[in-house]
């Protein structure tokens, strides 16, 4: 196989992969291409570079094909665009918040079968949040952590659990009408509550960790489209400063965040 066919063969494949997402279906391999879109955008550049230095473009169809190239990689360059540094921010820096409307926030998969946990716990101690999330505890992490924050961090909300969707919450700051929910399935918890800020100004949390679209966790991302989009929803009839985090088993440039943005 010559260098010139490789690089058809390699092109045909970043179209399909380009074109696959399009498809309104949640079965996870094809919403697993949500996913690739920076390293797509990186190969199918290469393959131009390679394509244009190497070969002279001569016939009809190496028009098309180049020009189908050029459009993916275009397609994949304007899905990141937005999340690269080179992109203007969406939100600035606040330059006049009094120092008791601020809320550090500080969130990690902690990734259960994980045992370090000191350097976990050394790695949000360096960011000294306000709030804090970790996800995927189950009740020996809880115990770990609680022994490290539950001084600091007067505030505590949990459901540690053995199927790494379990969760805890620490929070310097007083946390009102907390509850656990299960809002997809009966073993993927969420919480949910009020955090009253030193000014007395209250922030509606969502700390959520849906299933990922994949075939040991679950074969369509119907379970996590429609956490998140119960989430946004409730977010946007709020009449109260918003805050989700967590683990959203998710891309910044897929469908179903971009509805937490709206």
């Amino acid at each position: 196989m010559n260098l010139k066919v490789f690089l058809k063969g390699f092109g045909v494949v970043a179209i399909l992969l380009t074109l696959i997402p399009l498809v309104a279906i949640n079965y996870w391999w094809i919403r697993m291409f949500d996913f690739p879109h920076l390293q797509l955008t990186l190969l199918t550049l290469v393959a131009l570079l390679v394509y244009f230095i190497r070969f002279d473009v001569r016939s009809t169809g190496d028009y098309f094909f180049s020009l189908a190239l050029v459009a993916c990689f275009v397609f994949q360059l304007l899905k990141i665009w937005p999340y690269t540094p080179l992109a203007p921010l969406e939100l600035l820096d606040a330059e006049t918040a009094s120092e008791e409307a601020r809320l550090k926030i500080f969130t990690s998969n902690v990734f259960q079968e994980n045992r370090e946990w000191e350097k976990v716990v050394a790695e949000a101690k360096k960011y000294d949040s306000d709030l804090m999330v970790f996800t995927e505890t189950n009740v020996r992490w809880a115990d770990q952590l609680r022994n490290a924050f539950s001084g600091p961090y007067g505030y505590e909300k949990a459901a540690p659990l053995d199927n790494t969707y379990g969760m805890i919450m620490f929070s310097r700051f007083p946390l009102q009408n907390m509850t656990v929910q299960y809002m997809v399935d009966d073993s993927i918890p969420s919480i949910h509550g009020l955090l009253k800020m030193p000014n007395g100004d209250l922030v509606q949390l969502h700390a959520i960790h849906p299933t990922p679209p994949m075939p040991q966790e679950n074969p369509k991302s119907t379970a996590r489209d429609a956490e998140l989009m119960k989430v946004a929803l409730q977010s946007k009839d709020s009449q109260l400063p918003v805050v989700v985090l967590g683990d959203f088993n998710d891309v910044a440039w897929s469908r179903a965040p971009n509805c937490l943005n709206r």
